[in-house]
Formats: C-alpha cells, sequence, structure tokens
C-alpha cells in the first residue's frame, strides 16, 4: 500500500487566517506617506517613490485651450524650461525660479529698468498722458526695458538723434500753441501738475506768475523751450469771474503734439481746470465772449531733420552733402 503525506489542516487554517501587507517602493524615499501600494509625496518632491525634487510651477505661456477662454494652465517651469533636481534650467529669454517671465536682454544695458506689463501700466502714462491698468494673464509675465531719456531699441542699446524742421521744405509753418484756464481760489494754497507726453512738471501753485509756470514747465525733459502769455492779470488762477486765458506756445518741440493734462491737488472741489489742445476740445470763450483757439503743430520733426543719416551709436546726425550743399545742426528755424 502507497504511504502519503501527512498534513496538518490547522496549519493550512492558520497559514490562510495571515492578513496580506502591501509595501510602497522604497519606502517612499522617507519623503512622503505609503497609501496602499502608491505614495503619496510631501510638497516639494515627486516620483512613484517620491525620490525626485519636484520644480516649482507657474502658468504656461502656451498650451491647449481646455474650454473657450480657458488655457494658461499651471505646467512645471511654465512649459518654458527643464527641470533638473528641483532647479528649473530656463530656455533662452525666460527667467525666474519657474521660468515665469520673460527676460529683458543685457539688462537694459544699464541704460533702462526692466518691468513687467504690468508694472509699466502702473508706473508710466502713454505719449497722450494717460493711464490705465492691465491685469490679464501675461501682466506680470511679460517684461521689457522702460529706456532712459535719449536711448532706445529693445534692450535700450540705441541712442536717439536729434530731430528737426527739414530745412528745403517750407509746407508747415505753425507753432503749436495749447490753451489752459485755471478757475479756482488762488489762496487756497493748492497746486497743480501738468503732463505732457507722458511725464510730469514739479507741481505749480494756483497763485504761479508766468515766469513760475515757464520754469516748471521747461525743466520737464521732454519740453525744450515755451513761450507763455496771460490774458488777464500776474496769476495762473483766478475765481472773481474774470477769465485768465493761458497760451503756452511749443517754440522748439515741432510737429503736432500731444496735449498737456493736468491734476489738481488741495483745490476746492468747485474749482475746475481747461486744457484745449486738440479738435475734440480746441476752444475756450472767456468771460467777454471772446473764443480763443488752439493751434496745431505743423512743423517737421523729423530725424536729423531728414537731412542727415542718424548714426545710433552716437547718437549723432550725419548730415549730407549734396552738390556742395552742407547741413549742420539747426534749431529748427532754419
Amino acid at each position: 500500500m502507497r504511504a502519503f503525506p501527512f498534513v496538518s489542516t490547522s496549519v493550512l487554517l492558520s497559514f490562510g487566517s495571515l492578513p496580506c501587507f502591501g509595501q510602497c517602493p522604497n519606502k517612499c524615499s522617507y519623503n512622503g506617506v505609503c497609501i496602499g501600494l502608491a505614495c503619496e509625496c510631501a510638497s516639494g518632491f515627486t516620483g512613484g517613490d517620491c525620490s525626485l525634487r519636484s520644480c516649482p510651477s507657474g502658468s504656461a505661456f502656451s498650451d491647449v485651450a481646455e474650454t473657450a477662454d480657458t488655457a494658461h494652465q499651471s505646467a512645471v517651469c511654465s512649459g518654458r524650461g527643464a527641470c533638473d533636481a528641483g532647479n528649473c534650467a530656463c530656455n533662452v529669454g525666460f527667467t525666474g525660479i519657474a521660468c515665469e517671465r520673460t527676460k529683458c536682454k543685457n539688462n537694459c544695458g544699464h541704460r533702462g529698468r526692466c518691468a513687467s506689463m504690468a508694472h509699466l501700466v502702473e508706473t508710466t502714462r502713454n505719449h497722450e498722458s494717460q493711464q490705465y491698468s492691465y491685469n490679464q494673464w501675461d501682466a506680470e509675465k511679460l517684461y521689457g526695458c522702460i529706456c532712459d531719456l535719449g536711448y532706445t531699441g529693445y534692450d535700450c542699446s540705441l541712442r536717439v538723434c536729434p530731430s528737426g524742421d527739414d530745412p528745403l521744405t517750407n509746407s508747415g509753418t505753425d507753432q503749436e500753441i495749447q490753451l489752459l484756464r485755471c478757475s479756482a481760489d488762488n489762496t487756497s494754497g493748492g497746486k497743480l501738475v501738468l503732463y505732457y507726453d507722458g511725464k510730469s512738471s514739479a507741481s505749480i501753485p494756483v497763485d504761479a506768475s508766468i515766469t513760475v509756470l515757464k520754469t516748471a514747465l521747461e525743466t520737464m525733459q521732454v519740453i525744450d523751450e515755451v513761450a507763455i502769455t496771460y490774458s488777464e492779470g500776474s496769476v495762473l488762477c483766478r475765481n472773481d469771474g474774470v477769465d485768465n486765458i493761458v497760451s503756452v506756445t511749443f517754440t522748439s518741440n515741432f510737429g503736432p503734439l500731444p496735449p498737456m493734462v493736468a491734476e489738481s491737488f488741495g483745490m476746492e472741489p468747485s474749482s475746475v481746470v481747461e486744457i484745449a489742445a486738440d479738435n475734440s476740445y480746441g476752444m475756450l470763450t472767456d468771460h467777454n465772449g471772446v473764443t480763443w483757439s488752439h493751434v496745431k503743430g505743423d512743423k517737421e520733426d523729423d530725424e536729423c531733420s531728414n537731412r542727415g543719416i542718424c548714426d545710433q551709436g552716437t547718437g549723432t546726425c550725419q548730415c549730407f552733402d549734396t552738390n556742395g550743399d552742407e547741413y549742420a545742426c539747426s534749431d529748427g528755424y532754419a
């Protein structure tokens, strides 16, 4: 008779009753928690066993839209760099811990400042001296150079050459004249600031004389010289029923010019400051019923007066010499 080995059923039952535990890889590298068979990594770590350092994320510069007007989702290194041991190695032209913004070339050549679009609109005014806000997805992502006066180019590496009226044309002869009327108590101690081409003047007291107003305007870097007349009296603002129409003639800034913009400070609520400088608001009528009209400048304001080539390395004009005629520097009246 064949013999069979004896196996205790009690032993089999005892083995079958033992619980079975799973194990996460490498115990999650001690950088996470094992839940079931998967690692839940702590902040700053990633990978199946949490052994890799994760890189910071930012809104993607470009991606596939999820729905209408829904895009630029969060992406590692903003989709503009490679993750290397927890640090983003940014593509050329991008910077930041998450490659989240563009880079200003050569730090604007130390001839300007690198700023985001949001900062630009918050701290500057446009050519018409208007100020706006910007809060779109790229407001803090796209950076560019705000060049110092006299410099230009996307990296502020180029010099600006002088400009003036072409001496061989006579199509335009009018200087720009802008009008201002300030109706306010000239003993209030209030002040106003005039903006031109995005730049501001110093504070101008409401009782400013012609000399004080002229100095305030001519100390602005974007204004060369002005001539000023008052139609009534010797102070800028009046509230006695008499209108002082202030004429500001730009004698060295040529071409159609942007209008001045006024802001008042410390003046009574009933105060009004008006500027007539363009076709939409170009006339002021005084207390005598006399209408004053602005004059839009039409003299040319061409680089090198259109009679030379600008050397953007030095900011000087290389004047033409045609048929023995030589052109030199001009104040715009030649």
